[in-house]
């Protein structure tokens, strides 16, 4: 299992976590856990993401994170129809918009031989 990665919410801040898969299989489907957690004064809710790449998806809570709690969301990344070194961007909405939230992922993927 990957290290857990951890992502802070803080009012006028955004958090950037990058997330390294390190070398990736072919056709492989990689997961890698993140715990968020809210630190300002006030819920915040998960609403959406944007990525720059099908390939990289996010699964949101369908709840409101409470002051001072944590939740853990799952970066995943399906190397089908992806090759060499691959980088994405993915940007998350909070019900805040003065607190932000930000992941990067990298990876190599192995050669088809």
């Amino acid at each position: 299992m990957p290290e857990v990665l951890t992502a802070e919410l803080v009012e006028g801040a955004t958090s950037e976590v990058m997330a390294d898969f390190g070398v990736v299989e072919p056709r492989a489907v990689v997961e890698m856990p993140i715990r968020v957690i809210n630190a300002t004064d006030e819920s915040i809710v998960l609403l959406d993401y944007s990525t720059t790449c099908r390939c990289t998806a996010l699964n949101l809570p369908r709840k409101p994170i409470e002051v001072g709690q944590e939740c853990e969301v799952v970066l995943s990344f399906d190397s089908r129809g992806e090759w060499g070194s691959v980088g994405n961007f993915l940007e998350i909405e909070t019900s805040n918009p003065e607190c932000g939230f930000v992941l990067l992922d990298k990876l190599e993927q192995m050669d088809l031989q």
